[in-house]
């Protein structure tokens, strides 16, 4: 039967040990934790840009089809010219090119959230089998951490999505007119 002095010396190099664990898990974490406030601005910004930009060329876009049904040539050429003027496929097309990044950048945000996820409950799963309670209840609230995350990067995915197809539709169709219409 172990000493006292002995159960202290094991209690000790316990609680190092699982201290050392800890600060170890949560620096391997870090790798694993997304940018939620940066991702937020930049759908954000993207939304905000989208509504002008859109906005503006869905405007014109019905203009010049009202003026394709009447057959008014010079004005499709007119509203032809203000959208050239104004940079719009352009504009849409940066648009369109900085959503697809910022979807490629969520997904893989979102994997990596997954994977942090899946790691932590396999370590509570051998932290609870060696019995040690401290971490298992600091993974859990990374899991909790991580799950809220992945909620928080799930909706931004969501609130991009329709600004991605939105920008897209709209720059097929103003590319459609270019090539039909006007010259």
């Amino acid at each position: 039967m172990p000493s006292q002095a002995t159960r202290e010396i094991t209690d000790e190099k316990e609680e190092k040990l699982s201290k050392n664990i800890r600060e170890l898990i949560q620096k391997t974490l870090t790798a694993y934790s997304p940018p939620v406030e940066d991702f937020k601005q930049r759908v954000v910004a993207l939304h905000d840009e989208h509504l002008e930009i859109c906005c503006l060329a869905e405007a014109l876009i019905q203009r010049m089809t009202l003026a394709n049904d009447r057959q008014y040539q010079r004005a499709i050429n007119l509203y032809g010219t203000i959208i050239k003027n104004e940079n719009l496929i352009d504009k849409l097309n940066d648009l369109a090119n900085r959503a697809v990044e910022l979807d490629k950048n969520l997904s893989e945000a979102i994997t990596r959230t997954n994977e942090a996820i899946e790691l932590l409950a396999q370590l509570m799963d051998i932290e609870s089998a060696y019995g040690n309670d401290e971490i298992v209840t600091f993974l859990r609230d990374q899991i909790d951490k991580f799950q809220k995350h992945h909620e928080a990067l799930q909706e931004l995915r969501n609130t991009l999505l329709p600004v991605k197809e939105r920008v897209e539709g709209t720059l097929r169709e103003i590319r459609g007119f270019r090539y039909r219409y006007w010259y």
